[in-house]
């Protein structure tokens, strides 16, 4: 599904439940690039764990390793564009800063964002 150019509306219908049962990680960001949902399967492989997430700055409290590289210049721009569907590699993880990711980011249909991560 990661790779499916659908994802975007596909994340929109899905349930919490469904969404932490995912083989990927996904992150949902507001339009002030804040947290609203971080699933349980990103939880699990990033390394990121059970620390609170939720109401936080992605770029600046959650992951500030992408704040200066293209995801958050990939995010902002989205934003402002309306629409976004982009994939991009980043290399590390909270657990791993060696980890080879692949990170989409897709608009959301409440103007919003999801990062779909894999690894």
């Amino acid at each position: 599904m990661f790779d499916d150019p659908e994802l975007a509306p596909k994340l929109d219908a899905m349930s919490e439940q469904e969404l932490n049962e995912l083989p990927f990680g996904v992150i949902k960001l507001d339009r002030e690039l804040r947290v609203r949902f971080f699933s349980e399967t990103e939880a699990r492989l990033s390394g990121f764990g059970v620390r609170p997430a939720l109401e936080l700055s992605f770029f600046d409290e959650v992951a500030p390793c992408m704040s200066n590289s293209g995801p958050r210049a990939a995010a902002e721009r989205a934003l402002a564009d309306g629409t976004l569907d982009l994939e991009l590699g980043h290399t590390g993880d909270f657990s791993d800063p060696k980890q080879l990711l692949r990170c989409r980011i897709v608009s959301a249909a409440d103007r919003g964002l999801w990062f779909a991560i894999a690894r």
